[in-house]
C-alpha cells in the first residue's frame, strides 16, 4: 500500500511548519470506492491579469460518494466535459462517473476558522454503467 501522504520534492520545515502547498494526500484517505453519483458539470475558464478569457481551463464535476452521501468535487485538466450539463439536467436516473482514486492529487488551498479546504484533481473522469 503506498504512502497516503506524500511530502512533494524537498520540504522545509521550520519551528514544527511546512507550507500548505507542499504537502499532497492521495484518494485513498478520503474514499473507499471509485464510483461517485454527478450531480453537476462546470466549465473553468482560465484568467489573465484577472480577466476572465474565452479559454478553458478544466472541468469540474460536482458529486456525491454513494458510500457516505458527502459532497466533493473533482477538476480535471481537460477541456471537453464528459457530459453535458443539459444532459444530466434531463436525466431522470443517476448518472454515475468512475474516478481514478489512486490517482488523485488532493492538496490544501485554504486554512479558514479551523477548516482545510482541499482541491482534488484526477487526471481523467469516465461515465459509468451503474
Amino acid at each position: 500500500m503506498s504512502n497516503p501522504i506524500m511530502l512533494s520534492n524537498t520540504i522545509r520545515m521550520s519551528d514544527n511548519k511546512i507550507k500548505a502547498k507542499d504537502l499532497v494526500l492521495t484518494g485513498k484517505v478520503f474514499f473507499e470506492s471509485e464510483d461517485f453519483v454527478l450531480r453537476g458539470v462546470k466549465i473553468n475558464f482560465r484568467y489573465d491579469g484577472g480577466k476572465k478569457t474565452d479559454i478553458i481551463d478544466s472541468i469540474s464535476y460536482s458529486c456525491v460518494d454513494p458510500l457516505t452521501f458527502n459532497s466533493v468535487t473533482f477538476k480535471v485538466n481537460t477541456t471537453k466535459p464528459v457530459i453535458e450539463q443539459d444532459t444530466i439536467d434531463k436525466a431522470t436516473e443517476a448518472i454515475h462517473l468512475n474516478i481514478p482514486i489512486d490517482e488523485a492529487i488532493i492538496k490544501i488551498y485554504k486554512l479558514e476558522f479551523g477548516m482545510v479546504f482541499l482541491s482534488i484533481t484526477v487526471p481523467f473522469v469516465k461515465l459509468s454503467e451503474n
